[in-house]
């Protein structure tokens, strides 16, 4: 351990303010459908950004296993606006008068669902997520 310490001494995560970014929080998402070989379940990636610094991110094992490409999409997303609604009411603290939050997401279907109401019988179940996310 000590050895790890004194070799990587130098290296560290450099907070700057930049103005022209102030009160900005940028997030990205990524899944994995299916990502785990053992147990099929999927992986949830996403990091956020206050300005141009790193300030939270998140990866972890679903707890149930998808069915589709677009419900793994969809759970990104709702996780990373779980983060966002977090770091909106946190960036008060970091210094920030008004917190405007903007998500990237790489699931073009797991988007679209969440934007636009789409029915399917299979899709019922999580109607509760559904209308959380829109909100």
């Amino acid at each position: 351990m000590f050895r790890y310490l004194k070799g990587t001494f130098g290296v560290g995560l450099m907070y700057q303010k930049h103005e022209d970014n102030a009160g900005k929080v940028t997030g990205f998402t990524d899944s994995d459908y299916a990502g785990c070989f053992d147990t099929r379940r999927s992986l949830t990636r996403f990091m956020f950004k206050f300005g141009e610094n790193i300030v939270s991110w998140k990866c972890n094992m679903h707890n149930v296993v998808s069915l589709s490409t677009t419900e793994v999409g969809f759970i990104v997303v709702l996780e990373a606006i779980k983060e966002a609604i977090w770091m909106k009411g946190k960036g008060t603290k970091l210094g920030a008068k008004e917190v405007g939050v903007r998500i990237y997401s790489d699931s073009q279907s797991g988007t679209h669902w969440a934007k636009n109401q789409l029915y399917h019988e299979r899709t019922t179940y999580i109607d509760v997520r559904l209308y959380f996310v829109r909100e």
